[in-house]
């Protein structure tokens, strides 16, 4: 995967800002294959899914552009953090159609250690893993965007205490407390 320059995709969400159609195609064009990525990455989680990826980063980015969400982000991470959730979401509700026509529409949980550790080899509970989140997001901000940054976007601790312009083991430290409280939240729901 071909690393963006942050400088320049900062540019092009102020120039989006801005109303200029042409960085909303620019952005679209440097991003793609990140974005693929990230895709591929989260859908992982999906078991006989349907969704390509190439199919969930175009529906992603048209909610972000639907929605003109593009020139509120400040930088490249807050970027690939909303459209990584934004993918997330795509898949949650997909889940939840599907577990809506399940008969008994039970779908096991995993615990969140469990799941970081087997989840491509089984499907995983999206939805209560999205609750679990919201959960967070709501609890402690902070936490939620490192889980979005680490886990979602794919960044290093140290990429994300860069991003964040926090220190390494802060970082560690949330990302150590985020994961036992995701997993515990998953796991009363068992």
């Amino acid at each position: 995967m071909a690393e963006q320059d942050p400088a320049e995709i900062t540019s092009l969400l102020e120039r989006i800002g801005a109303g200029d159609r042409s960085a909303e195609e620019r952005l679209a064009e440097i991003t793609y294959e990140e974005l693929r990525h990230i895709a591929q990455h989260l859908m992982k989680f999906e078991k006989n899914g349907t969704l390509q990826p190439s199919a969930l980063v175009n529906e992603a980015y048209l909610r972000l552009t639907r929605d003109n969400a593009l020139g509120a982000f400040p930088n490249r991470a807050y970027f690939f953090a909303a459209a990584a959730k934004s993918m997330r979401r795509i898949l949650v509700d997909a889940a939840r159609r599907k577990n809506s026509l399940k008969a008994g529409g039970e779908v096991e949980r995993l615990p969140m250690e469990r799941l970081l550790a087997v989840y491509q080899e089984r499907s995983i509970d999206l939805v209560a893993l999205d609750e679990a989140l919201d959960e967070l997001q709501e609890l402690n901000p902070q936490q939620h965007q490192i889980v979005q940054l680490r886990w979602f976007v794919g960044l290093s601790v140290k990429e994300v205490a860069s991003v964040l312009e926090i220190s390494v083991t802060s970082i560690e430290s949330n990302w150590r407390i985020a994961r036992a409280f995701l997993f515990q939240t998953i796991s009363i729901g068992n």
